[in-house]
């Protein structure tokens, strides 16, 4: 297992970061893996099916980021696993902190095949529709309901919190709020529209500078998700969001929201389009982090570890160390 780097370490160290591609969409259409309809694959973790499901989807992303000499984010599936779905599910209230062990697991099985980090985090998402902003809670409201959960995932031992596929700066703020108060380093990620704003009409400008400025501590850094790369227009962005904006996790299609949404089956680009602008973020406008979301598999994390494994992208720290 590797020892001795934390999420902070990481990102100091790193100058390029893998981080996972879609696990919903992968069990859902390529594994004929039934999600639940609230909980997307979080039950998976207590199914043996499901299980070996969750694991070959792993493994190939540590088999990417191996094969391209690359660190590697992870998040376990508890996206939708907020208090009031897990307590309306037939599910332990536990689901938070034992899909963080079995990704500890996951890791530690195929750890050994790795030379550089892999870290395990934990996911959280908006209470309801991640496509409708005006469905958002209000700061206050989100503080306190996802407080559970962000409490459930840091004490399960998650390497780092990210709140994702966040369609407005409300709940946002309030997820930020209640990720700061477990003193788990975490990540806040937006959602953004075709123009580059967040789907509640703000900009990334005002949504950092709000949240930096009502957050103690303040996020360890932004990203954007469940967005294609052409959606940010980081030419237009000010430095200030450019210096805090640390990573892009790509939908495979430039289709709007809507109109994936209304689509049963993957829709993707073509892979060259898709991760040559996902590189362009990464060597023009600096983002460290890039990975996929809807519509991403394996082959995604592949092209973007080809082009950067010459090892010129990648800065390590000689003080981390494989045991």
């Amino acid at each position: 297992m590797y020892t001795g780097i934390s999420f902070q370490s990481l990102l100091a160290g790193y100058k390029c970061i893998l981080m996972e591609a879609a696990i919903s969409e992968l069990l859902e259409h390529r594994s004929q893996v039934v999600v639940h309809p609230e909980l997307g694959c979080a039950p998976c973790i207590y199914d043996p099916y499901g299980q070996q499901a969750l694991k070959k989807a792993y493994q190939g992303f540590v088999a990417a980021a191996r094969d391209g000499g690359l660190p590697l984010l992870v998040t376990g599936p508890t996206w939708r696993c907020n208090h009031q779905l897990v307590q309306a599910a037939d599910v332990p209230l536990a689901i938070n902190r034992d899909a963080i062990r079995f990704m500890q697991g996951v890791v530690h099985e195929l750890g050994p095949e790795m030379k550089h980090p892999v870290l395990v985090g934990g996911l959280l998402g908006p209470l309801r529709d991640a496509y409708r902003p005006e469905m958002a809670l209000d700061e206050k409201t989100a503080r306190k309901t996802h407080a559970w959960q962000a409490d459930e995932l840091s004490q399960a031992g998650a390497d780092y919190l990210m709140a994702a596929t966040l369609p407005a700066v409300e709940e946002a703020a309030g997820l930020a709020q209640a990720m700061a108060q477990t003193g788990t380093p975490y990540i806040v990620s937006f959602v953004l529209n075709r123009q580059g704003r967040i789907l509640d009409g703000a900009s990334l400008d005002q949504a950092i500078r709000r949240i930096d400025a009502e957050s103690s501590p303040p996020p360890a850094g932004y990203m954007v998700n469940c967005s294609y790369p052409t959606f940010l227009q980081p030419q237009e962005e000010p430095d200030r969001v450019l210096k805090r904006l640390i990573g892009y996790q790509a939908n495979a299609s430039s289709l709007e929201h809507h109109e994936l949404d209304r689509s049963d089956k993957i829709e993707a680009d073509p892979l060259d389009d898709w991760g040559d602008r996902m590189l362009e973020l990464h060597r023009r406008w600096g983002l460290r982090i890039l990975g996929g979301c809807c519509g991403t598999g394996e082959e995604h994390l592949r092209y973007l570890v080809s082009s950067v494994s010459d090892k010129s992208d990648i800065s390590v720290s000689p003080k981390h160390r494989w045991e």
